[in-house]
């Protein structure tokens, strides 16, 4: 008995990243560690204003997250032209100051 070969399977052809459909997940049930569930409710109250207009969709009432569309957006903000960082000077020890000041009179 011969057997026959079996045919090749196709290759998948890679998709565009716009035809993959989006992953929205509920905000309650976001599953990464970052950002914490408050400051996800957060970034999605404030979303017209800080980026992130385009990961929140609203249905009734439920808030769900894209989460592709997301971390695009986070990379956007790393992107972005960095805000510099606010040194504080540093503050003398009042203690110090005080004994320096008597030793003076």
């Amino acid at each position: 008995m011969a057997t026959r070969p079996r045919p090749a399977a196709p290759t998948p052809t890679p998709t565009p990243a716009s035809a993959i459909p989006p992953k929205l997940i509920p905000l309650t049930e976001w599953p990464h560690a970052w950002p914490p569930l408050g400051g996800l409710r957060w970034l999605a109250f404030n979303a017209e204003t800080n980026g992130f207009k385009n990961a929140f969709l609203r249905v009734g009432n439920r808030v769900l997250v894209d989460e592709v569309e997301f971390f695009r957006c986070v990379e956007r903000g790393r992107a972005a032209k960095p805000r510099p960082i606010k040194r504080r000077t540093p503050t003398r020890n009042l203690v110090a100051v005080l004994d320096a000041e008597e030793g003076e009179l």
